[in-house]
């Protein structure tokens, strides 16, 4: 068909870094290039579908903390086509998810704890930016939760900002 596809495969760095650059959002695994043990299925619990969008590197991440360890063979065994409306049709959503994802990871040392604070509360910033024209109630979640990880005055004025648009949305509807 002559559609480009993306390689998703680990670099070197992926690999000396992990857990850490699963952590991060580096190392993207893709799902039908992965073999595992049945007996780590079922030790972590499979995929949560309440993680819809990032379900698998939800899953990846618990999987790590449980001690898995993950190896690459060296070869690309699966092409993945990204379609162009994907992301951009869910984008809010999926920002919201993997801030959540991370939210869940705040406590895992595989980073410092600094690090982990900064990366979690960005999280929460960008999935606030994504939804505050359509949402502004829940874009001020966002920045509230981010807050409570990281305080700075950048997402104190997201906060504030959110809160302002969320009450002039209500007062113009009820008008």
């Amino acid at each position: 068909t002559g559609l480009q596809f993306e390689i998703r495969a680990p670099s070197a760095s992926d690999i000396r870094n992990y857990p850490r650059s699963l952590y991060l959002g580096d190392y993207i695994v893709q799902p039908s290039s992965v073999m595992l043990r049945k007996s780590l299925w079922s030790r972590v619990g499979g995929f949560d579908p309440d993680y819809r969008y990032v379900e698998d590197r939800e899953m990846w991440l618990r999987c790590a903390r449980s001690g898995a360890l993950f190896a690459y063979s060296g070869r690309n065994t699966c092409r993945y086509r990204k379609h162009s409306a994907a992301l951009t049709t869910h984008a809010g959503p999926m920002a919201l998810a993997s801030a959540r994802v991370l939210q869940q990871h705040l406590d895992w040392e595989v980073i410092d704890a600094a690090r982990r604070r900064l990366i979690t509360a960005e999280a929460w910033t960008s999935a606030g930016r994504l939804v505050l024209r359509a949402t502004p109630v829940q874009a001020r979640d966002c920045f509230s939760r981010a807050w409570r990880v990281r305080r700075s005055l950048r997402i104190g004025a997201y906060w504030l900002a959110a809160s302002l648009f969320a009450l002039k949305t209500v007062r113009t509807s009820t008008a």
